[in-house]
Order: C-alpha cells, then structure tokens, then sequence
C-alpha cells in the first residue's frame, strides 16, 4: 500500500443542452360489464405504452394537436389529449365487452450533449441515437429534437487533490471516507477520454478518474481509470 496524493474527477456538470420532446400513446383497454343498464361497472384490464412516428411527433410539437386531437399542458412540461375512444363502444344488456380508448402525450425535457453519438437526457436512454438525426426510437416513444453538429468535448472537470492510500487494485481517500476500484474495462476508459487531451488533462474522467502521483516514479503520472 502507498501513501500519496491523487486528482480526483468527475463528470462535468456544464454540458450543452438542447431542448427535446418524447411522444408516445397510451393505449388502455378497459372491460365493461352491464346489467339489464340497472348496473354498469369498468375496469382496466391492460395497458400499453405505443411510439407514434417522428413527423407527427414533431407536427404536434409545433401545433399542439396531434391526429386532430388538442393538447393541453395541466403540468409544466407535460401536454396530454383527452381521452380518446378507438372505437364505437356497444354495450350489451347484459354481460361484458371491452374497448380501446387511447391518450396521447409530449414531455418536454433536455438532451445533454457530450459528442455526436453520446447523449444524455432524463426523456430515455439515446446510447444508440446520434445527435445529427434529430430523432432516436426508444422504448414505446419517440424523442425528437433540433438537428445540430457539436464538436467532441471532454466530459471531465476536476473535482479536488486528495491524499490517498492506493494498492493494486483499490484507491482509499480516508479523510472523505471513500473508496474507489480500478476499472479494468479500456474500452470504456477510451470512450470517456477520448475528445480528452493532454492539455485537458484537468477535465478528465469516465465515472471517476484518479491521477495519482507514485513517490517511485516522480516522471511520469500513472493515471488509470476507476469507479465507485
């Protein structure tokens, strides 16, 4: 075990940020059952969260009406239609039915932008978008935004110089109570540090990036990538 002085780093909290917008339909099925129309009684017997496509996702943005529904924003950052019947709903006399009625809806959030291909955004997971398309498919919804070209950045910023007990496989820092193991994953490592050069070097890291200086080696740095 040694005793030194390691830089710690952490992800930058000053990235880029655009506006975007996720639409989706809900889809409910709901059973009826009526008796004799003296009772009536509904239940939700299933629901399903439908993407709509990227043209009408982005018309409705600009228009608030979507399929020729309007929408209204009861909460800040969240328009809703009312609720819309797929159907003409008959009901029996007696016995049970079940019917569609649809709710569509656009949340407005931010994208974080760290390079072309790597997003961040509280709308959905975009690892497999690109920020040039303006549009990315995730789970049951749609995300568009304004297409635009960003310039690789580093995604570091330093966080403070601490002293550190570091063995082979783990970085103690005693005086915050922390305790952090090497990351063994390069590819991972590349990817965090790769808009990151030697001139950056104070703004780098993936999940956390120690720098500690070895009293054995006053030359050179060893700098390797760890998480908590």
């Amino acid at each position: 075990m040694i005793r030194t002085n390691v830089t710690l780093y952490a992800d930058r909290n000053d990235l880029l940020e655009i506006e975007a917008y996720k639409c989706y339909r809900d889809l409910i099925k709901i059973e009826v059952f009526n008796f004799l129309y003296i009772r009536t009684s509904r239940q939700i017997v299933g629901r399903e969260r439908l993407s709509i496509s990227s043209t009408a996702c982005k018309e409705a943005v600009t228009s608030n009406v979507i399929f020729d529904h309007p929408l209204t924003e009861d909460v800040p950052g969240l328009r809703i239609t009312k609720d819309i019947d797929e159907e003409n709903m008959h009901l029996p006399i007696f016995g049970k039915t079940i019917y569609a009625r649809s709710v569509y809806s656009i949340e407005k959030n931010t994208i974080a932008i760290i390079d072309d291909s790597t997003l961040i955004s509280p709308l959905g997971n975009l690892d497999n978008c690109t920020l040039s398309t303006g549009t990315c498919l995730t789970d049951g919804a749609v995300v568009v935004w304004k297409p635009t070209i960003s310039l690789p950045s580093c995604r570091m910023q330093v966080v403070d110089t601490f002293e550190a007990l570091v063995t082979l496989r783990y970085v103690l820092i005693p005086a915050h109570e922390l305790a952090f193991e090497f990351d063994t994953d390069q590819l991972k490592t590349y990817n965090a540090l790769k808009s990151c050069t030697i001139e950056q070097v104070p703004n780098m890291i993936c999940t956390v990036v120690l720098t500690p200086s070895l009293p054995f080696n006053d030359r050179n740095d060893v700098k390797r990538a760890v998480e908590d």
